[in-house]
Formats: structure tokens, C-alpha cells, sequence
């Protein structure tokens, strides 16, 4: 396989993971079904795989093995990226389109970029405190 495409596979896997995490979840999902739609499988199999990848990935933090988990996924995505690239080399720039997305991301919580949170709160008696600045929180 062309290194090129393996690089794309590889950083493309990496972002969808990463994106799992993020508010752009449902962007990143939606692209990458538009792609398998098109060239290779159907949408409501790709979605659900996609879907238990992210709650793998929420429940994991809860077991501690985040670190663990997220090399599985990212692993297991760059395959089927590979796959995916190996029939159809032309689908490298939308998945390229995922690293953009993540990308963006990243510079938006660069330091001194975005808007700060600042949250504060005050737990009595028996109450539970749940805060979140942005992502998804899994509670239990």
C-alpha cells in the first residue's frame, strides 16, 4: 500500500477516536457514513459500529483503562481506514477531512485561543456536583 494513503489511515483513525470526545461527535460520525455510504457499506451498520465505539471508549474511563482503550480504537479504525483506502484510494481526502476537523479543534483549545470556563460549585449535605465545560460526561 502507498505510505501516503497508510499515513492517512493512521492519522484519520487517530482523529475519529479523538473526536468520539468532542461536541463535533456528530460531524465526525456524519462524514465518516457519508464515505462508507458512498464507496463501501451500509449506513445503519457503519453508524452502529460507530456509535459502540464511542460508548466503548465513554465506559472505559470508568473501568481506567482510557489509555488502553483508545489504542484498541485507533488500531481497529486505521484498519478499516486501510481497508476502505486500499479500494478506494480517492476517499483519502475526506478522511483527511477528520484530521481538519480535529485540527481545528485543537487550535480552538490552545492555549490563550477559544473562551475560558470558569466554573465553580458548592456541594451540601448528600448532593452530587456534575459540571462539564464541553465533551461528553458519562455519570453513574
Amino acid at each position: 500500500m502507498d505510505p501516503a494513503l497508510l499515513a492517512v489511515a493512521s492519522t484519520s483513525a487517530n482523529a475519529l477516536v479523538s473526536l468520539m470526545t468532542t461536541d463535533l461527535w456528530e460531524r465526525a460520525k456524519g462524514r465518516v457514513a457519508h464515505i462508507y455510504t458512498r464507496l463501501a457499506k451500509s449506513p445503519e451498520a457503519l453508524e452502529q459500529e460507530l456509535e459502540e465505539s464511542r460508548t466503548e471508549l465513554g465506559t472505559s474511563t470508568e473501568r481506567g483503562d482510557l489509555d488502553e482503550t483508545t489504542t484498541e480504537m485507533q488500531q481497529m479504525w486505521k484498519g478499516k481506514f486501510r481497508r476502505l483506502l486500499a479500494d478506494h484510494p480517492e476517499a483519502a481526502a475526506e478522511l483527511e477531512d477528520l484530521v481538519s476537523l480535529w485540527q481545528q479543534i485543537s487550535e480552538d483549545k490552545a492555549p490563550g485561543a477559544g473562551s475560558k470556563i470558569n466554573q465553580t460549585a458548592t456541594a451540601n449535605d448528600n448532593s452530587r456536583i456534575y459540571q462539564q465545560g464541553s465533551g461528553v460526561q458519562y455519570n453513574s
